[in-house]
């Protein structure tokens, strides 16, 4: 049985990178029109040729579209985050995820510059696949897409941290209501040790963790004791 990789993007070739012990992938893009190999020894092919009989393990690039063919045929469907989730198990790095539709890649930089003392890593969306992190790194600051958490079924964040949500990747994910079920999946799966920081409108979405809701940016400010005058 052969592991596969749905569109070669930067996320999918650090994955072929790293964690393809001599050509362990087979890799299938629509830019692909015949079969090759990579620089790795990765099998490169067109779309067309996948047998989901003869695959044991399929993960898509985050931004590629659930209507494919190649998902629509997937039997054994992961995300990359579920894939890392699987590997490290008890040895997962604490992870911090961050997502909403404007603001979360400063955010998350942010984050980064006030975690970094304590040993974090950023990556995820911000442009750094989790491929390359380092897994030896106490914390995992991550940048989470909606198209990430589509695809997330097993993956958890110690700490998730939603800002808010107007539509946005509506022809990807459908409409509205599907775009706002992939960014509050992470809810239930989330654990009693775990914190949600979420807008104040999706404070009563069933989760174990503890919620911290916010209304705005003076709401948050109180809540952290910070004087917003003295933020330039």
């Amino acid at each position: 049985m052969r592991k596969s990789l749905f569109g070669y993007g930067g996320t999918t070739r650090a994955i072929a990178k790293n964690f393809g012990k001599e050509g362990g992938w087979d890799i299938y893009d629509d830019k692909f029109s015949e079969i090759s190999s990579d620089e790795w020894g990765n099998t490169l092919l067109p779309p067309n040729l996948f047998v989901p009989e003869k695959s044991s393990l399929e993960i898509p690039s985050p931004g590629f579209p659930p209507g494919h063919e190649l998902v629509k045929k997937a039997q054994n469907l992961i995300s990359e985050y579920d894939f890392f989730y699987k590997i490290y198990g008890a040895k997962m790095p604490f992870t911090v995820w961050i997502s909403g539709t404007n603001g979360k890649t400063t955010t998350t930089k942010m984050t980064q510059h006030l975690l970094a003392r304590y040993g974090s890593v950023m990556g995820g969306n911000v442009g750094i696949p989790l491929a390359d992190l380092d897994p030896n790194a106490k914390i995992w600051v991550l940048e989470t897409s909606s198209f990430t958490m589509h695809y997330t079924n097993i993956a958890t964040p110690g700490i998730y941290a939603l800002l808010p949500i107007t539509p946005d990747h509506l022809s990807w994910h459908g409409d509205f209501a599907q775009y706002e079920r992939a960014k509050l999946k992470p809810l239930a799966t989330m654990g009693e040790n775990a914190v949600a920081i979420l807008p104040k409108i999706y404070a009563q979405t069933p989760t174990k963790a503890k919620v911290i809701s916010y209304e705005n940016e003076a709401d948050l400010a109180r809540f952290c004791g910070v004087n917003l005058n003295d933020i330039a």
